[in-house]
């Protein structure tokens, strides 16, 4: 998740020093707003104190701090970003949890929240239509889409090429028309901030991007992107922009679907060694 910090380390764990805490009180560490919307609805809300991080490196280094402070009942959640494809660790494993996928917004889409969204907002003739004629389901292609700007974001990031996405909107490549990517467009787009010729584009992605499991390289701001020209102009006539999506799918991911996610078994596990509740 990408957020402009006026947030320090140091400043959150001040924040946390000066919240006024019980023996069974948790600090819950989030990345953002919407993290914070989502957890709390969960949270045993007595003794869960959410606290916003404002981004993921803060938060990690925010906790290494309460850990060498040793602050007891820290926990929160954090992006996995691209940390599976680069074979990194959870960080902080006994105090963090990550998101199952690359953020909470991957995580939803993949779950059955999607079709709770679709079923409200989308037109079931015109997805018939659409997955006949692509021959793949709504949320392969969105996968499909998300995909290719992922790899670009990767291969951003591992080679240090410093580009700014905000010109690479999927709003931009992908079309209204037939929901299909421009990927020609996108990868000469992607050449002219990058500094990269298209064969040396071709080569690195043949060498940092194989292909992976599936959402490997989905982000979710792309994906909430690409799903809302979807409901606008192919599956559906509703205009949703990405925060509208997000808080649709955050109130359709109900309690049953976090039960069955690899974060809430590892948030779990703390809340056995604590003794102390931490679901609601």
């Amino acid at each position: 998740m990408s957020i402009t910090s006026h947030k320090t380390p140091q400043v959150i764990l001040n924040e946390v020093l000066m919240t006024p805490r019980n023996n069974n009180d948790i600090c819950f560490f989030v990345e953002g707003p919407s993290d914070s919307k989502f957890w709390k609805r969960y949270l045993v809300r007595s003794h869960s104190r959410v606290f916003l991080c404002e981004g993921r490196p803060n938060l990690l280094s925010a906790m290494l701090l309460m850990i060498n402070k040793g602050i007891p009942n820290v926990t929160g959640v954090y992006d996995t970003d691209y940390d599976v494809l680069q074979n990194i660790a959870v960080y902080h494993s006994t105090h963090l949890t990550r998101t199952d996928h690359n953020d909470l917004e991957i995580t939803f889409v993949t779950s059955n929240a999607l079709k709770i969204l679709l079923d409200e907002f989308a037109d079931a003739d015109q997805i018939i239509e659409f997955e006949k004629r692509v021959n793949m389901t709504i949320l392969n292609h969105i996968e499909k889409v998300s995909c290719e700007f992922g790899k670009l974001r990767y291969l951003n990031l591992i080679r240090n090429l410093e580009v700014k996405f905000d010109n690479l909107s999927p709003y931009r490549f992908v079309s209204k028309t037939d929901w299909g990517l421009d990927l020609a467009a996108l990868r000469t787009a992607f050449c002219s901030v990058a500094n990269l010729s298209e064969m040396d584009l071709i080569n690195n992605l043949m060498q940092y991007c194989p292909d992976q499991l599936m959402w490997a390289y989905s982000q979710g701001h792309d994906t909430l992107k690409i799903l809302a020209i979807g409901l606008r102009y192919i599956i559906g006539n509703h205009q949703r922009d990405e925060d509208g999506l997000l808080g649709e799918l955050r109130l359709a991911f109900s309690k049953q679907m976090l039960e069955q996610t690899a974060m809430y078994a590892s948030l779990k596990t703390k809340e056995t060694r604590w003794g102390i509740p931490l679901f609601a």
